[in-house]
């Protein structure tokens, strides 16, 4: 009978039919599984963001102009590289879609296991000391910066996507300085 709500319990199904638990033993053999393939997750989630950022500074950008430049250019560039960048995209969401199916279980040792799995592979994994590198994996992503400027002008720049760059100057009727 598959349960609806959590429950507390070393009788559980996991994924599959074959991944039952019976004992204590083999019900903490699995709650550790989920603990290690939940850090797993954090893992190849930290490797392929560093591989898509040193896939793009990797290469030096190629002329984009001129006779030589080809038509194409953005579409097809570093094929090999968004190649790799999307196996391993698609094989860290099959992972996080099977712990979703595991946390599905409704057994409240299952995810407390994934939970916590996730938060220590974080910890050990992505939350390093990289104060200066920021990556941005929303390409629908808005940063807005607004100003004053001595002309009593409120500059606003919005920039989409790291190619469109929005930008008003606002007259106003402020007289004091910031």
């Amino acid at each position: 009978m598959m349960h609806m709500t959590f429950y507390w319990g070393r009788k559980v199904t996991i994924l599959f039919d074959s991944w039952k638990t019976d004992s204590w033993l083999s019900y903490f053999i699995s709650l550790f599984a989920c603990f290690l393939i939940s850090a797993f997750y954090q893992y190849m989630e930290d490797r392929r963001l560093r591989f898509k950022l040193l896939s793009r500074f990797k290469n030096s950008s190629p002329p984009s102009s001129g006779i030589g430049a080809p038509l194409l250019l953005t579409k097809f560039s570093g094929a090999p590289s968004r190649f790799a960048g999307s196996i391993l995209f698609g094989l860290n969401s099959a992972i996080g879609y099977l712990l979703m199916l595991a946390v599905m279980s409704f057994n409240a040792g299952v995810f407390i296991a994934v939970v916590v799995g996730l938060a220590v592979g974080y910890l050990i994994f992505r939350s390093g000391d990289d104060t200066d590198l920021v990556i941005v994996d929303n390409p629908w992503s808005i940063q807005i910066s607004i100003s004053w400027d001595p002309y009593n002008y409120i500059r606003i720049a919005m920039l989409l996507d790291s190619r469109l760059t929005i930008s008003a100057a606002i007259p106003t009727s402020r007289t004091e300085k910031i």
